[in-house]
């Protein structure tokens, strides 16, 4: 028996789709926590086929507006997501206003290069609050600072993070901004890939995606839930309303034995 799944009015009881729907999905982290790893498996079981773009939550929000996505997804409350747009001169609507439901959750963590790491430097570092705040924002410039190698302090963002970006600024910063001398990529693979290749690098993304990199995780550095939210096109076809609801459905239900803990 499947669980009907209601998304701001919408309600999807199972009814079957006439043939294949595409599905156009735009976001950052969660598109490669979610939609990913259940693509081949929601085409398979569902016949819902996902066409994705790792584009970030901003792009993904103005192509969302403007029709070319069906959807779009952000590591944030659908609030925060709003006021990033406001942030950029984009017009927006209130919140309530918006179809949008949270698909699921996310860990962020401090990661940091392995050559930053010994045992005797693991036991010499303090990552309290204040040190990570002054490693982001700059204070700090060589990881001897905080009582760490003889190595310059590389913080690494993605420009396709801003949903997570932001989280990390106003939660563990206190909203202050992050530092100058920063090494911006794109999406998480590409901020994991730096982070594995640069001395000294320390960033931030889930954990759940750094198996076999040798990112090292402090304990004591604080960690960050945040909602994955899916905002819903208005103009939607009645086959593609049924597509994106038994995606949603699938995700929350089914699909959830695909996805990383």
């Amino acid at each position: 028996m499947r669980i009907p799944v209601a998304i701001a009015g919408l309600m999807f009881v199972g009814a079957a789709l006439s043939g294949q729907v595409t599905v156009r999905i735009g976001g950052g982290t969660a598109i490669q926590a979610i939609f990913e790893p259940i693509k081949p498996h929601l085409e398979q079981d569902r016949g819902i086929r996902l066409e994705l773009s790792d584009q970030g939550p901003d792009a993904s929000f103005l192509d969302l507006q403007a029709g070319r996505l069906e959807a779009a997804v952000a590591g944030t409350t659908l609030e925060s997501w709003l006021d990033m747009m406001k942030a950029k001169g984009v017009a927006v609507r209130p919140a309530f206003d918006y179809k949008h439901i949270q698909i699921g959750e996310d860990r962020l963590s401090v990661l940091v290069n392995p050559d930053v790491v010994t045992d005797l430097d693991v036991l010499a570092m303090d990552f309290n609050l204040q040190k990570i705040k002054g490693i982001f924002t700059g204070a700090y410039k060589n990881w001897k600072e905080v009582g760490g190698p003889d190595l310059p302090i590389v913080v690494i963002l993605g420009k396709k993070t801003a949903g997570a970006n932001r989280e990390f600024q106003e939660k563990v910063l206190g909203g202050q901004p992050f530092t100058k001398a920063l090494v911006e990529v794109g999406t998480v693979p590409e901020i994991i890939e730096a982070l594995v290749k640069t001395k000294g690098a320390i960033g931030i993304g889930p954990l759940a995606v750094t198996t076999n990199t040798r990112i090292w995780s402090p304990v004591q550095a604080p960690q960050i839930v945040r909602p994955f939210t899916l905002v819903m096109r208005d103009d939607l076809t009645p086959e593609q309303k049924k597509a994106v609801a038994g995606m949603v459905e699938y995700i929350l239900g089914p699909g959830r034995k695909y996805l990383s803990r």
